[in-house]
């Protein structure tokens, strides 16, 4: 069997702790497992797609106007146009 395998069985049966079941590493490679599943999770909230009242709102540049072509409509780009012009406008004053 591989130490992974047998770290998930001890962890779940709560057999670290018992004698016979510490082979050397067992414990640190349990904290690795939950340090890597942290990352996992981490990765996955950065990288999924947010919805706001139902639709989708891009994090940058790239991905709005990738939705824009997925959707055959230029709403993010007129929004950013009108976002740029305001800017101007407001520095100009």
């Amino acid at each position: 069997m591989d130490p992974v395998t047998v770290a998930i069985y001890a962890r779940k049966n709560n057999l670290l702790d018992a004698k016979g079941w510490k082979p050397p590493g067992l414990k640190k490679l349990t904290k690795m497992q939950k340090r890597i599943l942290c990352h996992v999770k981490l990765h996955s909230l950065r990288t999924k797609p947010i919805h706001m009242y139902g639709f989708e709102v891009p994090r940058n540049h790239k991905q709005a106007i990738a939705i824009d072509q997925r959707n055959g409509n230029t709403k993010f780009a007129d929004a950013e146009k009108a976002k740029i012009f305001m800017r101007r406008w407001f520095l100009l004053a």
